[in-house]
């Protein structure tokens, strides 16, 4: 028997502001028609049980690193300054990537 390489699966994570719960096809029967979402959705993983920060910035970084805002430091908006995500937090990035990603 020939082992036969695996390559790792895609992974599309869509964040989308101030959709609502039934804004997209496959939630709404069909009265919405987002025949691409659709399609994501009926061949993937749904995520409907989450939370999200009040502001981007920490929302950003929990997805970045998997870790709650009040790990990372990142509790509020950044607004246009010279700091963010501390340099010594692992990415999500870096972990799939040390795993084969691209």
């Amino acid at each position: 028997v020939e082992a036969v390489a695996q390559q790792p699966r895609h992974i599309l994570l869509v964040v989308i502001d101030d959709l609502g719960w039934d804004d997209l096809g496959f939630r709404n029967d069909g009265q919405i028609k987002t025949p691409n979402f659709d399609a994501l959705a009926s061949g993937g993983v749904i995520l409907d049980n989450y939370y999200v920060q009040p502001s981007c910035s920490p929302t950003r970084a929990t997805i970045m690193t998997g870790r709650k805002p009040v790990s990372t430091g990142i509790n509020f908006w950044i607004p246009n300054a010279a700091y963010g995500l501390p340099l010594h937090e692992t990415t999500v990035a870096q972990l799939l990537n040390a795993r084969g990603f691209q």
